[in-house]
């Protein structure tokens, strides 16, 4: 996930400039699949990038742009600066017509200035960044007043869509304890080497809110263990995390860095980065579930396997001492014949019924491992042919499936917009069918 940092976009006047992070080769080789790389800061002249937005649209496709934004509060001295900036952009192009939607529904602005105040910052930083098709959801802030959440559609066709919502007053409710969180959703919340606070739990309580029944099945005893870091693996925001048939969140103090500074979901019911990133590891959860549902079986195989061998051992020791007392009997009788007929037989069946259990788990084994590296999930998901809604999820087909598992969860709306074959198969229940149809029965 980039970082763009606004600092100074909203100052008017000249010598601005942006600071966008992009992940270096080496932190993004560093980082593993189901995480979000860390980047280095890159200095972006708004001037250039207006020129950009301008030559950079056409043929443009609708996205989910969630780059991690810093804007500086609102000031009086900013709305002229931007309607200025974003009257040049309509002169020349790339902006050739702005509409809003409210409570009254959506018209088109004869003039610009006919916009509020937060709805000319939000869109002046969505046209400066470009380029057109992405939809922004941004947080603009004021010094003395609760900030306000404002989404932004950035279009192909180069019109621009402003949706402003009332003032976002964060923690409202009172955030339930690890333990509620637990008995709701029957997760496992863990401590690591940090604590989990009652924000952060509120926003794991929402994201497991948002999953349906059967969804929220599958991760039935799942771990989220809070950790600082992780030493070694480079910055991380959270991670899905599998050993052997044992899955975990690993969720790192950066999955909650952006909350309050941007939020998913409609302008107004603005929810917290963090739901989105949490979703995005349950994502990566869904791709893992026929795998880990075949690990499962190959595990309990293998406990039936050696709790068979330990009997068939015992049998066969038991038997062999028979044969040996018949082979040493003088004149044995033929009911003692049949016995002993008898005993052979069921160390050969015990003998059989071990050999065919343990084939059956080598199977699953295997079958573990081939859907390990080639998800039926992704595979359905891949056939749709659609590239991912954000520009991280464009960077790998998992990331892909687990960004738009994420959109789909906070604003359907905007995976639809995005991703439309993906949208109505999430609406149809593709991917847990996909998940829980091609394995056996639950373990």
């Amino acid at each position: 996930m980039k970082t763009v940092s606004a600092r100074d976009i909203s100052a008017p006047g000249g010598g601005s400039s942006l600071t966008q992070r992009a992940p270096s080769e080496g932190e993004r080789a560093a980082a593993p699949p189901g995480c979000y790389p860390p980047g280095e800061e890159v200095p972006i002249a708004p001037h250039l990038l207006l020129l950009t937005a301008a030559l950079s649209g056409l043929g443009a496709a609708p996205y989910y742009d969630n780059t991690t934004v810093e804007l500086e509060p609102l000031t009086e001295e900013g709305p002229p600066f931007y309607l200025e900036q974003l009257e040049r952009a309509t002169r020349r192009g790339p902006l050739e017509g702005v509409s809003i939607r409210d409570a009254a529904g959506t018209r088109a602005v004869s003039a610009l200035s006919e916009l509020p105040a937060e709805a000319l910052y939000a869109l002046y930083f969505a046209v400066m960044l470009g380029p057109e098709g992405a939809e922004w959801d941004l947080v603009v802030p004021r010094r003395e007043a609760p900030p306000t959440p404002v989404s932004v559609w950035w279009e192909p066709d180069h019109q621009a869509l402003v949706q402003v919502g009332p003032p976002w007053v964060r923690g409202g409710s009172a955030p339930p304890s690890a333990a509620a969180v637990e008995e709701r959703h029957g997760v496992d919340v863990r401590d690591g080497d940090r604590g989990w606070s009652q924000i952060e739990l509120a926003s794991l309580d929402q994201a497991l809110a948002l999953l349906s029944d059967d969804e929220r099945a599958l991760f039935r005893a799942l771990p989220f263990t809070r950790r600082q870091a992780r030493s070694g693996r480079g910055g991380r925001v959270a991670a899905y995390e599998v050993d052997g048939a044992a899955p975990q969140v690993e969720v790192f103090g950066d999955t909650f860095a952006a909350d309050g500074g941007d939020f998913v979901g409609t302008p107004e019911a603005p929810k917290e980065v963090s739901v989105f990133v949490l979703l995005h590891e349950l994502g990566h959860g869904i791709v893992a579930v026929p795998a880990l549902r075949a690990a499962a079986e190959a595990e309990g195989l293998d406990r039936e396997a050696e709790a068979l061998y330990a009997d068939y051992e015992r049998l066969a020791r038991e038997v062999q001492g028979q044969v040996s007392r018949y082979n040493r009997a003088a004149s044995p009788t033929l009911a003692e014949h049949e016995a002993i007929a008898a005993q052979v037989a069921a160390v050969k069946a015990a003998e059989e019924h071990l050999s065919a259990v343990v084939v059956a788990r080598d199977a699953a084994a295997r079958r573990a491992l081939s859907l390990a590296s080639q998800s039926p999930v992704l595979t359905a998901f891949i056939a749709l042919g659609e590239e991912g809604p954000t520009p991280y999820g464009r960077t790998d087909p998992e990331e892909s499936f687990a960004e738009a598992f994420a959109l789909y969860k906070t604003d359907p709306d905007a995976l639809k917009r995005a991703m439309p074959r993906t949208a109505a198969w999430m609406t149809g229940g593709g991917p847990l069918r996909a998940a829980v149809g091609s394995t056996l029965a639950p373990p």
